[in-house]
């Protein structure tokens, strides 16, 4: 309590500081002067009440003390006034710049915000297209393996069957030889038959 206080004070002074010091050089003016042109009190002038001879009354009286008074809160209440309204602008100018600038700070967020919230987007969508890819290029992959492995299967097969065709028809050659061969044995020893025969009966 005794703390706030205190510092309501000292942003009090540091507010009106200037314009009380404007104050009180407005009544020292103002007494300068008053005492420098006001008229001498001699008897006559006192006599005629223009001026109290009283020692005090040398250097002021209620008047012009009301008068220098007056002005200095006058001049004071003005200068404080104003440069209450500059700092009160001063403030608000401020509070306006700062939240002009969080405002901006907040778009600029909700921006970076937005373009990141794209960006994870695209890289979501580009590693889901890399995935695809991966699982195309693997299925294709998958594909070439197993269409090798059928290339190589179909290739043994017709390497077996071509060499079954090959072993059919040399064996279907040397039955054949063999038969031609036992044919020519068959009529060769049938014509030496024969002739045996002829030699026989002549």
């Amino acid at each position: 309590m005794i703390s706030r206080i205190r510092q309501r004070s000292v942003d009090a002074l540091g507010i009106w500081r200037t314009p009380l010091l404007y104050g009180a050089a407005t009544a020292f003016v103002f007494w300068c002067v008053w005492y420098f042109t006001k008229i001498p009190c001699t008897p006559h002038n006192a006599a005629a009440g223009l001026c109290n001879p009283g020692w005090l009354a040398r250097f002021i009286n209620a008047e012009i003390l009301a008068l220098a008074v007056g002005a200095g809160i006058a001049i004071g209440s003005v200068k404080g006034g104003y440069d209450y309204y500059m700092l009160k602008n001063m403030i608000n100018q401020e509070r306006e710049d700062r939240l002009k600038k969080e405002q901006e700070l907040r778009d600029l967020i909700a921006e970076l915000r937005d373009e990141l919230r794209e960006a994870r987007s695209s890289a979501e969508d580009y590693r889901q297209r890399l995935d695809e890819e991966r699982r195309q290029a693997d299925e294709e992959r998958r594909q070439d393996i197993a269409a090798r492995r059928r290339f190589e299967e179909e290739r043994r097969q017709a390497e077996a069957e071509e060499r079954r065709l090959s072993a059919e028809e040399r064996r279907q050659t040397l039955a054949i030889q063999q038969a031609m061969l036992d044919t020519i044995v068959r009529l060769a020893e049938r014509r030496n038959g024969n002739g045996n025969g002829t030699h026989s009966s002549d």
